[in-house]
């Protein structure tokens, strides 16, 4: 029985450690995905920008000459 015992909190402890390392791999994953996001709003933010301003130079275009 002790030995059943000692073999059984072994295995509990193996147990821990995976599932403490996938945690962390998980948060490492999580983290690099939040960056992700701020980088493509950053990116559509610059492009609806240029596009507003390539708009209204096109507009004032006609009126400068």
């Amino acid at each position: 029985m002790q030995r059943t015992i000692g073999q059984l909190e072994g295995r509990m402890k193996a147990l821990e450690r995976s599932v403490g390392e996938i945690h962390s791999d998980t948060k490492a994953m999580r983290e690099t995905i939040d960056q992700a996001k701020g980088g493509w709003k950053t990116l559509f933010l610059v492009a609806g920008v240029a596009g507003a301003a390539g708009a209204l130079i096109g507009k004032l275009i006609p009126f400068v000459k």
